[in-house]
């Protein structure tokens, strides 16, 4: 579904009211992510937690040592504990600067993850065209949580989690629903089938906002016991697809990204294969991911 989704969305770009971001557009979003991003890895590091370069932005600091050159966005990925904390204190230390939207049952929530926004900007895509909070430039920080030891338990939790995350999205796409996103998955009768089921379902769990069912799955998604293997719940290939040892990830290193340098995971060549298969091999144009979005204010 995602890349019929993705497909979709490349098809949409001649219609009207979308836009896709100028030369000199692109240009001023990635220098304003990469202070963002700057300014997070420096925090991280003064006070002693561990932020890494995740998913895409980390393919593209392998591949092609700073963004992919279609893409204009940033993922980072931090331990849980690493995670509430950074939260908490990031958002005293940049008061004003930042706007923190985090699942934490402390504040509003603009994903099932936290995400760090610039204020005074403008970047809403066709996904959050109906949403009530009006992100500007934003990164994405990702929770690594603790996968179960026990191996029946861990396949429960994941399976869980997987359904469970679908449901609190479809709570999302049902509350936050409009005529920008209709129209997305409108692109074929079986995603506007899909879409119309979850939004059914959304509807079924629209008794609570989702604000309290984003809030509701990062509680169940997280394991306190420590364990070797680790995952990201809310990445790109969900709690089994994302599932690593945590010698992949530890000591985090930093590399080349653009004119920086961030971290990666100790071994990220391992954990890009097991995202993107060989993450060496461009792909072709047809398949690269296009960003549109419905309103823009740099």
């Amino acid at each position: 579904m995602k890349i019929q989704i993705k497909k979709m969305l490349n098809e949409l770009g001649d219609k009207s009211g979308l836009i896709q971001l100028s030369k000199e557009q692109q240009i001023k979003l990635r220098e304003l992510l990469l202070d963002m991003c700057s300014d997070v890895m420096g925090f991280c590091d003064h006070h002693g937690f561990s932020c890494a370069l995740g998913g895409g932005s980390a393919l593209g600091a392998v591949r092609h040592k700073g963004f992919i050159p279609w893409d204009d966005d940033i993922d980072l990925n931090m331990p849980r504990a690493d995670y509430d904390c950074f939260i908490l204190l990031f958002a005293e230390e940049y008061k004003g600067k930042y706007e923190v939207y985090a699942p934490d049952g402390n504040r509003l929530a603009a994903a099932v993850f936290c995400k760090i926004a610039l204020p005074g900007t403008v970047l809403e895509d066709v996904f959050h065209a109906g949403d009530s909070i009006k992100l500007g430039v934003s990164l994405d920080i990702f929770p690594i949580e603790n996968v179960p030891e026990n191996p029946v338990i861990a396949i429960v939790k994941g399976c869980s989690c997987d359904l469970f995350q679908a449901a609190v999205v479809s709570s999302y796409y049902f509350q936050s629903r409009s005529n920008e996103m209709r129209s997305l998955f409108s692109g074929s009768r079986k995603t506007l089938f899909i879409y119309c089921v979850r939004c059914a379902l959304g509807c079924l769990m629209s008794f609570k906002s989702y604000q309290w069912w984003f809030y509701k799955f990062d509680q169940f998604a997280q394991t306190e016991k420590k364990s070797d293997n680790t995952t990201v719940p809310t990445g790109r290939r969900h709690y089994f697809g994302e599932m690593l040892d945590r010698k992949i990830i530890f000591p985090l290193k930093k590399v080349r990204f653009e004119d920086r340098e961030f971290n990666v995971y100790a071994n990220v060549e391992e954990y890009l294969t097991k995202l993107y298969g060989d993450y060496m091999i461009i792909p072709p144009i047809e398949k690269q991911e296009k960003h549109f979005y419905t309103k823009v204010k740099l």
